[in-house]
């Protein structure tokens, strides 16, 4: 390719206006190795269905820029969209493979009908050394073997495999294929690092291939003890998720922890770790081998066996510990990233009947530059509470300054402590309340805490709701606001802003007398309402 280029080069006097051309444009006088560039970015939008498009287009220009396009095999290897491609026509198809020479391949769809398999296993067939990233997703049962007996051969320069299977029916063929370890890539696929295995149900956990990956999304044919021997290969892993909740197929059953070895498994890039549909003692087995990075967030959801019959000592005994092993991960989290936004669900078991908790951080841009924000979601039932006391000793939460609650349960007592900790918000957003909030900010007068409101620089208050509230949230809770408000300026920390734009539905049960309370009991309230509203 270079030198074809250099040729261009030497030529592009020819193939471009003269430079002193006042007619052209200053696209015109772009040097050959610059377009190739432009064109380059162009392949980079992998799932985009309009790269194809734009490089055909690109080529029927002018004559420059349709040499340096069909000289540039890599750029054509890159453009394998199997949606562009296989609607296409015959001969166009034919005119792309024949671009493509002997590029690396980026192959992008699905196998959804005749036309678009015969496509795809006629490429890999020929090409199979040469490709780089293949990400299908399969909704044909016959093409499982055909593939599998693909993906024993060597992959030299094979970068991201990610074979989904899609229809559960098609997926629980895989569950009847024999787990015997095959030989995946003849263990020759040197580059590999990322890995979806969704059309085998075994693979060599020692291969030597397993050493390099960055990231593994595992489906429910691999039991918890088979995946723990995949991750003592993989010490440069930052991505694993595993998910067992695949519509309309058995779920695996729980590991029998008796036969592992108590083996920490060290993980130091390890960002993210999510467990889908897991059972509880699995999650357990998780979280305790493996060590990751400080940081590494988590989620784990729609967990499995944690329904504790009543009486059940050693299950109950088992949830507190898995609980604890969440605590250490979201500490862990907490104490690196110290974040001054934090959001914080509190599931009802109306709102979730199976335990949920996710840990995670994101980035969040604001005028003062860019912020870490906390994610926590925790079911508040079964050992929930364990989990928001536990984390009540972090000190680290006193750096929140921006706190949203969402499902703020009654149960005040439990959550004091943990409310307490986070003794710097100075703005606070309730999505979804409990109908006493009174109640749930500890603010009656027979309680000794009220003596010590929470939350004591609070400055900002404000409610939001999408829409009309459900049935089971469907109430006046005007007063409660009002009493939250003359409370804290009655002890001497008054709430200076009262923010009601984003819930209509409380809007509308503020009558004359409410606006009275606050003018006279409650001064220096600022009011925020919809935009259709004024604001006090």
């Amino acid at each position: 390719m270079a030198s074809s280029l250099s040729q261009l080069i030497q030529d592009a006097d020819h193939l471009t206006p003269s430079r002193m051309d006042k007619s052209s444009c200053a696209i015109d006088v772009l040097p050959p190795e610059l377009l190739l560039e432009i064109f380059a970015q162009n392949t980079l939008e992998i799932y985009s269905y309009e790269r194809l498009t734009t490089a055909r287009y690109s080529s029927q220009v002018c004559q420059l820029w349709r040499s340096i396009l069909l000289s540039s095999t890599f750029l054509w290897g890159r453009l394998l969209n199997m949606y562009s491609i296989v609607h296409a026509s015959d001969e166009w198809r034919k005119e792309v493979v024949s671009r493509v020479g002997d590029a690396m391949l980026w192959i992008y769809g699905t196998v959804s009908d005749a036309r678009s398999r015969s496509f795809l296993m006629s490429l890999l067939r020929e090409k199979w050394e040469t490709v780089q990233f293949l990400h299908v997703n399969i909704e044909m049962p016959d093409v499982l073997e055909e593939m599998r007996a693909i993906m024993l051969r060597k992959a030299p320069n094979l970068e991201t495999l990610q074979v989904r299977v899609l229809p559960p029916r098609i997926f629980a063929l895989i569950e009847h294929h024999d787990n015997n370890p095959p030989t995946l890539f003849d263990n020759v696929a040197p580059k590999l690092m990322h890995f979806q295995p969704d059309l085998v149900r075994s693979f060599n956990p020692r291969a030597s291939w397993t050493f390099n990956l960055r990231s593994i999304r595992i489906s429910s044919h691999y039991s918890a003890s088979f995946i723990l021997s995949v991750l003592k290969s993989t010490p440069l892993l930052a991505l694993l998720v595993v998910r067992r909740n695949f519509p309309g197929v058995i779920g695996q059953s729980a590991t029998d922890h008796e036969g592992i070895a108590s083996v920490d498994i060290h993980l130091p890039r390890l960002t993210y770790l999510s467990l889908d549909g897991e059972h509880f003692s699995d999650v357990y087995l998780f979280l305790k081998h493996i060590k990751p990075s400080p940081g590494c967030r988590l989620s784990v959801c729609n967990m499995r066996g944690a329904d504790i019959p009543i009486g059940d000592t050693s299950t109950t005994t088992l949830l507190e510990n898995l609980y604890g092993e969440m605590v250490k991960w979201a500490v862990a989290c907490i104490n690196l990233h110290r974040p001054k936004i934090a959001h914080l669900s509190m599931d009802y078991p109306i709102f979730q009947s199976i335990p949920v908790v996710e840990i995670g951080f994101t980035n969040k841009k604001n005028s003062w530059g860019v912020e870490t924000v906390l994610f926590l979601k925790f079911s508040l039932y079964y050992c929930g509470f364990y989990v928001i006391q536990q984390l009540a000793t972090c000190s680290a939460l006193s750096t929140v300054r921006q706190l949203q609650l969402i499902s703020v349960p009654e149960i005040e007592d439990p959550l004091y402590p943990f409310y307490q900790t986070l003794s710097s918000v100075t703005e606070l957003t309730v999505v979804i309340c409990c109908p006493d909030l009174v109640g749930a900010f500890h603010i009656q007068d027979g309680q000794p805490q009220s003596q010590f409101p929470i939350f004591p620089l609070l400055c900002s208050l404000r409610l939001y709701s999408d829409g009309e509230p459900p049935p089971w949230l469907d109430f006046d809770y005007t007063n409660y606001i009002l009493d939250i408000l003359e409370y804290r300026a009655g002890v001497g920390l008054p709430v200076l802003s009262l923010d009601l734009s984003y819930c209509g539905h409380t809007v509308f049960s503020f009558g004359e007398e409410n606006w009275s309370r606050i003018v006279s009991r409650a001064l220096g309230v600022k009011v925020t309402l919809p935009d259709y509203c004024l604001s006090l």
